[in-house]
């Protein structure tokens, strides 16, 4: 059913709106690793990621260095201009509103702003260092806190990029991250997706990447992850 439910989970009430009988399960399972897949394939791939990261990079360094030299300019007026951020102007705004502002800056000579934005224009991009969970068992947190250390005090440029594996979260499907909201009914009882299907459950919680200027930042990055270790 599709409708709206309030149902007792263990002993918390709350509200769900997707409820699916145990012969659902696996169509159930199919769209939700679909789901996942579009992010981990497209929308989080991690050249993806590395773009993201450097565009950002590239327009925050040109717009504190420079903002005079690209004011006129309709990206830094909606970023800069408290008067164009609205609406309208941000449904102006598409891709080619980006290319033009990096293409902008890669013909001035304002530092690192402009390299990037030559090297954004070449497809010389940020390159990634995938942090692997440690095998044996240690949290990846501890691993990336004493990793991080290593890099600012190598003072290694570094972003590092926490990407949700599964993508599925639990939550109202009027909502925004309404993916958590499954759950499937057993006899008079209810379990959480995630609970019930041990597909979505063996899928790795989160995958680390770190992106890094140059190669050879990133092969400073892979001996110090060596020592981290």
């Amino acid at each position: 059913m599709i409708e709206p439910v309030v149902i007792d989970v263990k002993n918390c009430i709350e509200k769900y709106s997707f409820v699916v009988h145990p012969k659902g399960l696996r169509v159930v399972e199919e769209f939700v690793i679909a789901y996942m897949k579009m992010y981990s394939d497209v929308y989080f791939h991690k050249t993806t990621r590395g773009v993201q990261h450097m565009v950002t990079r590239i327009i925050v360094l040109a717009l504190r260095d420079a903002p005079e030299q690209f004011s006129d300019h309709s990206i830094a007026k909606f970023l800069l201009d408290e008067t164009s951020r609205n609406l309208d102007f941000y449904l102006s705004l598409d891709d080619s509103s980006i290319v033009s502002l990096i293409r902008h800056i890669a013909e001035k000579n304002i530092g690192e702003a402009s390299i990037l934005a030559r090297r954004y224009l070449e497809r010389d991009l940020f390159k990634c260092l995938e942090v692997p969970p440690k095998p044996d068992g240690e949290p990846q947190s501890q691993l990336l806190k004493r990793f991080k250390a290593k890099l600012d005090e190598n003072k290694v440029f570094h972003v590092i990029d926490v990407v949700a594996g599964r993508s599925y979260k639990q939550y109202d499907v009027a909502d925004k991250k309404y993916l958590e909201n499954i759950l499937i009914k057993q006899g008079q009882e209810h379990d959480r997706l995630h609970g019930v299907s041990k597909i979505i459950k063996s899928i790795p919680s989160q995958a680390t990447r770190i992106y890094f200027r140059t190669e050879q930042d990133r092969e400073i990055a892979r001996r110090l992850l060596k020592e981290a270790a």
